[in-house]
């Protein structure tokens, strides 16, 4: 898996300027923007991705006719579609 095959297009991540968490942010251009399946990037969130996660933040990790990518029971990954070694590091990264 290379870096340039999971870059998503820069119109699909939309940059979130919150400086914490709690802050609330009812913003109907970011609602919008997340029901139409683009990644909402909190720049300015509590935690680091690492650098070879970077490549997570990719709509095409979503699969098809799934609405989101979530993790249940802490590591059953359900909504995702990508190669074994991407959906390890994605289970991973939501733990």
């Amino acid at each position: 898996m290379s870096n340039t095959d999971l870059e998503p297009p820069p119109s699909q991540v939309v940059k979130v300027d919150l400086a914490h968490w709690n802050q609330a942010c009812p913003n109907p251009v970011l609602i919008k923007a997340l029901e139409a399946g683009q990644i909402l990037y909190f720049s300015n969130s509590g935690f680091d991705l690492k650098p070879n996660e970077h490549v997570l933040l990719n709509p095409r990790l979503l699969a098809p006719k799934s609405r989101n990518i979530s993790l249940q029971d802490a590591r059953t990954l359900k909504g995702a579609a990508a190669e074994k070694e991407a959906l390890l590091l994605l289970q991973e990264m939501m733990q």
